[in-house]
């Protein structure tokens, strides 16, 4: 590459570093250090044959909010070698616009990208860069025990519990809010599980999340949705709460399912803080 050719890099990996598409699963953590990952991720784009003594296709990325210059380059193997290559101009790229000491530094394959890190990057290595080790088993976890979830595939099963929740006390409250969330596959109109958390009662089983399997029981219809579930969902007094749960409830009209009220988290959180980067369930949770 000549001088000229890797200032012009230079200067598009500046504005891209600049831009807020890096890959989430490492921007949460490593804002103020590098990530990269050396991954298939442009098959959608790039079809190439892979198998014994073809050429295939991968992506080496390198991923920094803070560090000024990222990386974004074609590979056609995942040889050392070659991303040797790839760092030795993305090296001298960070030096020429005075990019920022590296705080962090992780990978999607430590134990073969690592001596190539620590070659090329010594001097940072050297000031107190912090590798990445994985995650810590001393971190505070959060999930849910199978015990406390109620898988339902039959249509006379969920009825049977949509009646359950429907007879539940709840303390002569008038509005009752729980937990709404729909899935689906992608470019699906219906949905495949429905999933409810009911406020906690004294009763074990009310307490218990509730995975409806719309798919497995075959009630992906008007005509087939569970009756009691139907009824469960239209109550008005029952009012649904969550993440888009708007776009939930849409679905649930195909079904001819008529939720008429329900609590938008998103708007909520931006009444009460416009300014968050993010909107999604764990940025809530964590901020709330």
């Amino acid at each position: 590459m000549t001088r000229n050719n890797l200032l012009k890099a230079t200067v598009d990996l500046y504005i891209a570093s600049r831009e807020p598409y890096m890959q989430a699963s490492f921007q949460r953590t490593y804002d103020n250090g590098n990530a990269c990952d050396h991954t298939h991720q442009m098959a959608s784009v790039v079809r190439a044959g892979i198998g014994k003594g073809k050429i295939f296709t991968a992506s080496y990325t390198v991923m920094s909010l803070h560090g000024l210059v990222n990386l974004n380059r074609m590979t056609y193997t995942k040889g050392m070698a070659e991303i040797s290559g790839l760092l030795d101009d993305y090296k001298e790229a960070r030096s020429l616009v005075n990019a920022l000491t590296l705080d962090h530094w992780a990978s999607d394959a430590t134990h073969v990208d690592g001596p190539t890190w620590n070659r090329k990057f010594a001097d940072d290595l050297k000031r107190g860069v912090v590798p990445y080790s994985g995650p810590s088993r001393n971190l505070p976890q959060l999930g849910i025990e199978m015990s406390n979830v109620v898988y339902l595939s039959s249509i006379e099963n969920m009825d049977r519990v949509a009646l359950a929740m429907l007879l539940a006390q709840y303390s002569g409250e008038e509005d009752i809010v729980y937990g709404l969330d729909a899935e689906w596959c992608w470019g699906d109109s219906g949905i495949n599980l429905l999933i409810v958390s009911m406020p906690e009662t004294n009763d074990v089983e009310i307490n218990k999340v509730k995975l409806f399997n719309l798919n497995a029981a075959g009630a992906q219809s008007i005509n087939k949705f569970p009756k009691n579930l139907r009824t469960f969902l239209e109550q008005a007094n029952y009012i649904p709460t969550g993440v888009n749960v708007g776009n939930d409830v849409t679905r649930l009209h195909l079904y001819g399912v008529n939720v008429t009220r329900y609590y938008e988290l998103i708007g909520m959180a931006k009444q009460l803080n416009p300014d968050l980067a993010k909107y999604k369930m764990e940025n809530l949770a964590e901020f709330f």
